[in-house]
């Protein structure tokens, strides 16, 4: 609780309500939290952190897609790479945030995070689309 935010680096530095706009939430969230019991506060999910907000400080998603390019942070079971800012465009996608990779307050690294993110829908640990089911 004396440091939310984990071991996220710079994040580290920034106010809960920097990424968290909604104070009502956030309050409601931690409403009868303790430090014994911080493992066990499950109310951040509930709070919405905007892609506006990421993106005041990371640019924009082309600018974080050129950054990770050459990431192989995440590669399926059969060899693929796939860029993390760069998903395909399809329905499947749509639903993707920024906090849907990067669980700032697990203690997980967004590489794992994110690839466990993936694996609910590529349950085969494959990343290429209609290749599971027929």
């Amino acid at each position: 609780m004396a440091e939310a935010s984990g071991s996220v680096g710079a994040h580290g530095a920034l106010a809960c309500t920097d990424c968290h706009e909604d104070e009502s939430i956030l309050a409601e969230a931690h409403a009868d939290a303790t430090a014994d019991k911080a493992a066990q506060v499950r109310g951040l999910r509930q709070t919405q952190v905007s892609e506006e907000a990421c993106l005041a400080c990371h640019e924009s998603w082309e600018a974080l897609s050129q950054q990770t390019s050459a990431s192989d942070a995440l590669t399926d079971a059969a060899g693929k790479v796939v860029n993390p800012h760069q998903l395909p465009a399809n329905s499947e996608h749509e639903g993707v945030t920024c906090s849907s990779c990067h669980d700032m307050h697990s203690g997980k690294d967004a590489e794992q995070s994110a690839s466990e993110y993936c694996t609910t829908c590529h349950h085969s640990g494959v990343y290429e689309c209609y290749t599971c089911h027929e």
